[in-house]
């Protein structure tokens, strides 16, 4: 069904395939779509006397019910005068990190990564990035904040520079997400030097090798020329 008329419920995003999209039949404007593995919510609207689609979220984000709540707001917002696009520009520009954190693990981690690496970016996440800049808009955090908490972690070094490698993951996810505006403030801040450890690697070592550099290369983090060159050197 590339495109049908029809109540919007789980039994219909159920059986909604990629490339497909549905039509509320009851709510005029409210639509789903499936572009990739994720269901996504919008609503089109006449604004300013042109059609402009407005993205509600993901499937991951809301169930069909709560999509039909906002996108009852959203018709309400128009009704009233106001431009719902902006209104939507203003809230996601004052979302904290929390807010966008929780939406980040649960669109990006668990729907995309594999289990041992969501288990490392929820304990990361919850112990050293969330009670750090839990409260504080994305759009304010600083490359100086950053580099200060990152400074703060110095006694252990590796598990410092994890935490900013997922901190600036967080930061592309948001930016990709119309979440944050602007330059990555992870992006110029200076990763402290590992010691090297002096041995051979075991196989189970090397498997950890490949996935990370396979995971990187997919959040486009390393290239894919470095991601295969790992996986011949090994």
């Amino acid at each position: 069904m590339p495109g049908t008329r029809a109540r919007i419920n789980r039994k219909a995003l159920a059986a909604l395939q990629r490339g497909d999209w549905i039509t509320d039949d009851t709510l005029p404007g409210f639509k789903v779509r499936r572009p990739n593995r994720m269901a996504l919510y919008g609503m089109s609207l006449r604004l300013n006397g042109r059609m402009r689609w407005i993205t509600i979220g993901t499937e991951a984000e809301f169930t069909p019910d709560e999509a039909r709540a906002e996108a009852e707001r959203i018709r309400g917002l128009k009704r009233q005068g106001k431009d719902p696009a902006a209104e939507r520009d203003r809230r996601k520009a004052g979302a904290t990190l929390a807010a966008v954190a929780k939406r980040f693990m649960t669109s990006h981690v668990e729907g995309k990564l594999r289990p041992s690496t969501g288990v490392l970016y929820a304990d990361i996440m919850h112990r050293m990035i969330v009670p750090a800049f839990a409260h504080h808009r994305m759009d304010a955090i600083t490359t100086a904040d950053v580099a200060a908490w990152h400074d703060r972690g110095r006694a252990a070094p590796t598990q410092a520079n994890r935490a900013l490698a997922i901190l600036s993951s967080l930061f592309n996810w948001a930016n990709d997400h119309h979440l944050h505006v602007g330059e990555n403030p992870c992006s110029r801040v200076t990763r402290f030097r590992e010691a090297a450890v002096n041995r051979y690697p075991s196989p189970s070592d090397v498997r950890r090798i490949l996935e990370a550099a396979d995971e990187l290369a997919t959040e486009n983090a390393i290239s894919l020329y470095f991601a295969a060159a790992s996986a011949y050197s090994h």
